[in-house]
């Protein structure tokens, strides 16, 4: 019984339909596969995709997107609020926002939601 509940902890379907979304864009747009694997495919959660996203935005040859990225898991690990806030974040510019069609979109392209 332990086993199950450990795996239940584990889902998320925010990050389901993240992974869902990505891998149909890549269908429907082949150009934008680059910026879909590296931001979003490539990553094991909605926390490691988020501190991509940041790290790439915020980067500078003073401060490698390595380290920015190595300081976002860090403050993740430490305050986990931070991921569920984002994650509620996310879900709430989908349903509120009329330019929103996917899930996808304000992780990879919306300033505000990144921001």
């Amino acid at each position: 019984m332990a086993q199950a509940t450990a795996e239940l902890t584990n889902v998320d379907p925010v990050w389901d339909r993240l992974i869902s979304e990505g891998q149909a864009a890549l269908r429907d747009e082949p150009v934008l596969g680059g910026l879909i694997h590296s931001s979003l495919l490539h990553h094991q959660s909605l926390q490691r995709a988020l501190g991509f996203r940041i790290s790439v935005k915020l980067g500078t040859g003073e401060m490698s997107e390595q380290i920015l990225s190595e300081l976002a898991e860090e403050a993740f690990r430490a305050d986990p609020s931070i991921i569920a806030s984002s994650r509620a974040d996310l879900v709430a510019v989908f349903e509120r926002d009329p330019a929103c069609h996917r899930l996808l979109q304000p992780l990879l392209f919306f300033k505000g939601y990144q921001a």
